[in-house]
């Protein structure tokens, strides 16, 4: 797989900054890629968080990846498509590959994404949406339920509920949403959440929630609507703001975390200092990787890394290349 900006495409990088209310902005560069090759057709953007920590790296880098393994995976699906279309004297048209973002900053120190991935063969595709929250002062990939903001309980739930209710109702009789499909426990079924100009988002892919005719949904919670279930983080990110170290960080430019890539990727992730063996576990799905090895191990199926994870001051960190191939072989 070549990265994106290996390719012999257009690449504009912008500098832009947002912010919300009285907070300081955030700092990140659009990076646009646009091509139209006789497979695919390309129109792609994506940000690039600036700073030289290698927590935020690790959010950059895993970003980069998956948008890389989408389009390889559609332009080889596509190349599949035209054979057969040519095989079959048939006229082929061909795919699409579109992705767009929100960067949104709550506070001075956390910023959440939004990435929307359109993959479309023959004029038909599902969005695929991503979403990644990061915490400046730690350094670190949070998800939004993993007590770090609010005090998740039953009541916690309830509450979401009401919420989510209510809108409802108004989207159901503006016509927004049609058959709806889910009634119990629907904020805890929300394919990804966010922060958003002081809401949290509960965002629904097409087809969860409702018929496809409805397409994505999204309910906004005003957090002071939660205030009674909110912990320490919201007080902190009001009053600091955390400059980036002084120390040279350049060993982090072509390596990222393998803690918080797992992390990101919703695996849990364990560290044997004997064996110097990295677990990343979700659900059936095991891989390890060996700091003496330049293979993972997925499943019992070795697949072949760049280079082995280094130890760096303590933590293990695997390439960039390294994380797009992670994400290929899960996806």
């Amino acid at each position: 797989m070549k990265k994106l900006i290996t390719l012999l495409m257009l690449i504009t990088l912008f500098t832009t900054s947002m912010s919300f209310a009285i907070y300081n902005p955030i700092q990140y560069d659009t990076v646009i890629v646009k091509d139209n090759n006789q497979w695919v057709k390309t129109d792609i953007k994506y940000p690039i968080l600036k700073g030289s920590k290698p927590g935020l790296h690790s959010l950059n880098a895993i970003i980069e990846g998956l948008v890389n393994v989408e389009l390889d995976k559609l332009t080889e699906e596509a190349k599949k498509l035209q054979t057969t279309f040519k095989d079959n004297n048939w006229n082929f048209n061909k795919a699409s590959f579109y992705t767009n973002f929100e960067v949104n900053g709550f506070g001075n120190n956390i910023v959440s994404i939004k990435l929307t991935i359109y993959p479309s063969t023959g004029g038909t595709g599902t969005p695929q949406v991503y979403t990644y929250t990061y915490d400046k002062v730690e350094d670190t990939i949070l998800k939004i339920l993993d007590g770090h903001f609010f005090e998740v309980t039953p009541e916690f739930f309830s509450l979401l509920e009401e919420n989510i209710d209510k809108q409802m109702k108004v989207k159901i009789a503006e016509g927004q949403i049609y058959s709806v499909k889910v009634s119990e426990d629907i904020a805890e079924k929300a394919n990804n959440l966010y922060l958003k100009e002081g809401n949290l988002v509960l965002q629904y892919n097409k087809y969860t929630i409702a018929a496809g005719a409805s397409g994505e949904q999204e309910f906004f919670i005003p957090i002071m609507s939660l205030q009674d279930h909110l912990i320490d983080i919201f007080l902190r990110i009001e009053s600091m703001d955390v400059a980036e170290p002084e120390k040279d960080t350049d060993i982090f430019i072509d390596y990222a975390s393998l803690r918080e890539v797992g992390k990101a990727l919703d695996y849990e992730v364990k560290w044997n200092p004997i064996s110097r063996i990295v677990e990343l576990v979700n659900g059936e799905t095991i891989i390890t990787y060996s700091l003496d090895n330049q293979n993972m191990n997925v499943n019992n199926q070795e697949i072949e890394l760049t280079q082995s994870p280094a130890n760096i001051d303590g933590h293990i960190y695997i390439s960039d290349k390294d994380v797009e191939i992670l994400i290929d072989a899960i996806n």
